[in-house]
This record gives C-alpha cells, structure tokens and sequence, in this order.
C-alpha cells in the first residue's frame, strides 16, 4: 500500500525527459491497477501545494480518460473516500455579472440558471458595429453591438453622422450564467475552472493567423498575438486533483458524465492555440474526447 502512495520512479530515460515526458509514458499502458491519485501526482512540477502539469485542460482531460481506459474494471481514485460535502467548481452568483440590475431568471434544460433580461439599444442607421467573442460570464459567444462613429477630424462625415436621426433597435439578452448547480458539468470545464495561472503570451503576428481573425470577427486587423494556455497549474496536489475527476464521475449512473462537450471544446481549443489552428485542434479533440 505504501508504494501506491509514493510518486511512481521513472526509468531514467523518461525522467530526464521531466512531467511531459513522464504523462506520455504513463498513457503508454503505464497506469494500469494504479490510483489515478498517483499518476497524477507523479508527472508534475512544483511543491506539495503549488503545481503545475506541462498539459492544457484538454490534454489533462485526455490524461484521465486514458486512466480510465487502462483500468476499466477497477477505478481507484484514491486511498480515501470521497467526503460527502466535497463539492465540484459550480458557478454560485446572487447578481448578475454583466449588469447588477438585472432581475430575471431563467432555468435552462441542462439545470443552469441563467440571467434573460434583453437590454435595448437605440443605434443610428448606418453605423451599426458588430463582433462576436467568448464571454466567460455566459459561458457562450456573446454577439456584442455599438455604435461605429466617424473620426470627428473628418469633419464631413462627423457632420452626416450627426444628422442622420433613424435609428436601428437592437435586442441584447444577457444569459450571464447565475447557477450550474442543477447542471452536469464535462470534467473538462471542470479541470478549466480550476486551472489558476493558465498560460502565457504568444506572439505570432503570422498572416494565417490574421486572417482567421478577421474571418471571425468580420473586421480587418493583423494579429498582434493572444494568450494560450498551454500550461495547467493547481494550489494542491495530485492526490487532491483526482477527488475532483471523482466527484465529476459520479455526477451520473455508471460514469456517463461527459468528458467534453462541443461548445466546451470549441472554447478550450480556442484558448490553447492559435486562431489560425483553431479548426485544426477542434477536429483533432473531438476524435479524442
């Protein structure tokens, strides 16, 4: 038993290849009748209570799948019995994140508790802007409006725009996201909430990566880089981690909670690479998970 709890010894070719080469290792058929406790305690940089694993929330959640996979029959998660109150990372908000004043509730088919309020705006004709992006409040791409006023340096055009009196009504629903506590959340949102330092800058400024961008988005700009997240980092240890991957097992009967979802994917991809791979990744992740 005291070898179960100890950190698994590498041959020394795989552990001078250090954490990433140590996970490969292990998903080659080298997790078998192991805790998952260990393994993931065992391919990891860092102290007892501050860590870092070289993968990203998808890779990690591949990881565990690949646990699963070796020990059909037989999970061990770890040595100790989960506590009754030991909760996932649920999202608990008493106000809506987008705007306090926002009082309606709705409850969607999954369980989540959303805001519906629909905010209105009044926009001049013709200078209507639109662009799309990931709001980590909602969960969701978020369709965003404004107004696309003219430089007032131009004064020709600042004058037209100051004379155009029509205007467009534009209907925003807020769906910030008050409670997924009725939800059934994949472990990999779960491993993304939990991630505390996700990632560092990249720069690429590459033409592919540009026009991606802009087909995205609808408008004409350069890449200047972005953030991915690339690296994966937790306040406890390995041990602790695996409670998590437990808790998100049980959620339904003979461990059918998702691993993934495609609008969970789309947003975790979208993180970890670059938009010009975007596409690429998702594919690629959507076989695996």
């Amino acid at each position: 038993m005291l070898l179960e709890l100890e950190k698994i010894k590498f041959p020394p070719e795989v552990a001078e290849k250090g954490p990433s080469g140590e996970a490969e290792y292990l998903k080659e058929g080298n997790m078998k009748g192991r805790f998952l406790g260990q393994c993931l305690d065992s391919c990891r940089w860092g102290s007892p209570y501050d860590i870092m694993y070289e993968m990203n929330s998808l890779e990690m959640t591949e990881f565990v799948k690949n646990w699963i996979e070796q020990n059909p029959d037989n999970l061990r998660f770890h040595y100790k019995e989960l506590s009754k109150d030991f909760e996932l990372p649920y999202i608990d908000r008493e106000v809506c994140p987008i705007n306090e004043e926002h009082k309606l509730r709705g409850k969607g088919l999954d369980g989540t508790i959303r805001c519906i309020n629909e905010d209105i705006k009044r926009i001049k004709e013709g200078y209507l802007f639109t662009w799309k992006k990931f709001d980590s409040r909602s969960n969701s791409v978020r369709t965003e409006y404004s107004e696309n006023r003219p430089f007032i340096e131009d004064e020709e055009a600042w004058e037209e725009y100051k004379n155009q009196k029509n205007k467009v009504t534009v209907l925003q629903r807020c769906g910030a996201i008050l409670s997924d506590r009725g939800a059934v959340l994949p472990l990999a949102e779960i491993l993304d909430r939990l991630n505390e330092v996700p990632g560092g800058h990249s720069f690429c400024k590459t033409k592919n990566c540009a026009d991606a961008i802009n087909k995205e988005l609808d408008i004409n700009r350069e890449c200047f880089g972005h953030i991915v997240y690339d690296h994966y980092v937790l306040p406890f240890d390995g041990w602790y981690l695996a409670k998590y991957v437990q808790k998100w097992y049980e959620q339904l009967p003979k461990g059918t909670a998702p691993f993934t979802t495609p609008s969970v994917t789309d947003k975790l991809v979208k993180k970890t690479t670059t938009p010009d791979r975007v596409e690429v990744m998702k594919k690629k992740w959507n076989k695996i998970l």
